[in-house]
């Protein structure tokens, strides 16, 4: 068996965005499917940003929460950007 040498790209996205009506992280993945060899999404659970305003999945609703898309492939492939049609 080859052992190959991986790497990982991640994105960071806001939940409620969207691309051509669906949502962005679903677009990503289909269009990163021909691109790499696996890409999983992981939905934030707690965090805060600039302003330092914590968000928190058990005391308010879904939305704002940040999504990460990582994507696994070889360190070339890897390094290539996501789908820039989609930013």
């Amino acid at each position: 068996m080859r052992s190959e040498t991986k790497a990982r790209s991640s994105n960071l996205y806001r939940e409620q965005d969207t691309w051509k009506g669906k949502p962005l992280y679903a677009a990503l993945v289909t269009a990163c499917k021909r691109r790499h060899r696996g890409v999983t999404v992981l939905r934030g659970v707690e965090g805060y940003g600039a302003h330092h305003q914590i968000h928190t999945l058990a005391l308010r609703s879904c939305s704002g929460l940040p999504m990460i898309i990582e994507a696994v492939d070889t360190p070339t492939a890897s390094t290539a950007s996501f789908p820039s049609s989609m930013r």
